[in-house]
C-alpha cells in the first residue's frame, strides 16, 4: 500500500515536468484528472476507495551557457474515500539539472507530499512522502524514499 501511494505520487511528478512547457514564461495552473486507487484505511485496517483531485501550478525553464534546466510544481488535493473521510493533500516537486529536460545526464528530483483527512466520528489519518533521487551521468547514485499513513484520531 505504501509503495502504491509513492508510485502514485512519484508518477504524478514525472508527469508534470514530462509535458510541460520548456520555456520562460508566466507558472500555468492546470486541474489535473482525477486518481482514484484501493489502499487501507490506516484507522480500521479495511480497504476504502481513495479519490484525489489534484489542481498543477508549474514553472519550468532551460539555460544555456551550461545548458540546465529548473522546474517547481505545486499540486494542490482534496483527498476524499467512499468510508467519509475528506481532507486536503500538497504535494511539492523540484526537478534541476544539466541540459535541456527529458534527457539523460545528471539532475536531481524531490518530491515531499502531505496531507490529512478527517471523518464526521473524529477518526483522521495523515500521510507523509519524500522521495529523492540525484543522477549523475545517467547513473541513479542517491535515491531516498521514505513514507508514512497513520491514524491520528
Amino acid at each position: 500500500m505504501a509503495r502504491y501511494v509513492t508510485v502514485v505520487l512519484f508518477a504524478v511528478a514525472l508527469a508534470v515536468t514530462a509535458g510541460s512547457a520548456h520555456a520562460d514564461g508566466p507558472p500555468e495552473t492546470i486541474a489535473l484528472d482525477p486518481v482514484v486507487f484501493s489502499d487501507v484505511n490506516p484507522c480500521t485496517g479495511e480497504t476504502h476507495v481513495v479519490t484525489i483531485l489534484w489542481t498543477l501550478r508549474f514553472h519550468d525553464f532551460e539555460l544555456t551557457d551550461p545548458a540546465r534546466h529548473h522546474g517547481t510544481a505545486k499540486l494542490a488535493g482534496t483527498i476524499t474515500t467512499n468510508t467519509g473521510f475528506t481532507g486536503r493533500i500538497t504535494q511539492i516537486d523540484l526537478d534541476h539539472g544539466s541540459g535541456p529536460f527529458n534527457q539523460s545526464g545528471s539532475f536531481t528530483a524531490t518530491n515531499v507530499a502531505n496531507g490529512i483527512a478527517r471523518n464526521d466520528s473524529g477518526e483522521a489519518f495523515s500521510v507523509h512522502a519524500v522521495f529523492h533521487v540525484t543522477v549523475l551521468d545517467g547513473y541513479a547514485c542517491v535515491v531516498f524514499e521514505r513514507f508514512r499513513l497513520e491514524c491520528i484520531g
